[in-house]
């Protein structure tokens, strides 16, 4: 806990199974259980319709050099207020986006045709191989702003990557969700995804780090 102090940390978080003894354990040591995140994955056999997005919004892909500072705004106030909050910096985004082999059609973006300056939505996919060769496809991220939310909106971005991933020859599709965030866990369930392992989240305040003391 003294280390999180040290790295300007809040709180220390950590993953603790959902054991008696690890969660005795985390108990001893004054952490508490904060939240879950879930591991879900689409039945293979599953096929979603394809997305069909409101006629008042524009999607499109990410345009690399160019969208990165409105994307980067979209994504931080977003995530602000999340379970995990999530924070990414332009610099680090522009890195990534400049490498070889970056595909910006794996990221889509949504503005309102109204304002196609202003994006109010995004969604992220990314491949990977398993251990068995197979490949693999993840719903990476899925974001909405506030102000266009509970109008299907996430739910038609997640067909999006569904679709995409399959696009690309992925037959395993999976993806995390907080378990606070139940709206969601139902929806994903809709689509056929299912729960497959559960990351118990235990978190506790930080303590003040000894004097001189600094993280590795």
């Amino acid at each position: 806990m003294a280390t999180a102090a040290a790295w300007s940390r809040r709180e220390l978080r950590l993953w603790v199974p959902r054991r008696p003894g690890a969660q005795a354990f985390a108990e001893a040591v004054g952490l508490r259980y904060h939240s879950s995140l879930w591991l879900m994955r689409l039945d293979e056999a599953a096929t979603p319709p394809p997305p069909a997005f409101p006629d008042d919004l524009v999607v499109r892909w990410l345009e690399p050099g160019t969208d990165e500072p409105a994307f980067v705004e979209l994504v931080n106030e977003i995530f602000l207020d999340h379970p995990s909050p999530l924070h990414v910096e332009l610099g680090e985004v522009r890195r990534a986006h400049a490498r070889e082999g970056f595909d910006p059609s794996t990221i889509l973006l949504v503005s309102a045709a109204s304002d196609r300056e202003r994006l109010v939505a995004f969604c992220r996919v990314a491949t990977s191989t398993e251990d068995d060769g197979a490949l693999a496809g993840e719903v990476k991220l899925v974001g909405v702003r506030r102000e266009a939310r509970a109008r299907g909106l996430g739910r038609q971005l997640v067909r999006w990557g569904v679709d995409a991933l399959r696009q690309r020859g992925v037959a395993r599709t999976f993806l995390s969700v907080e378990g606070e965030n139940e709206g969601a866990l139902r929806m994903y369930e809709d689509e056929g995804f299912r729960r497959e392992v559960e990351w118990p989240h235990w978190a506790a305040p930080a303590l003040a780090a000894p004097d001189g003391v600094k993280p590795a």
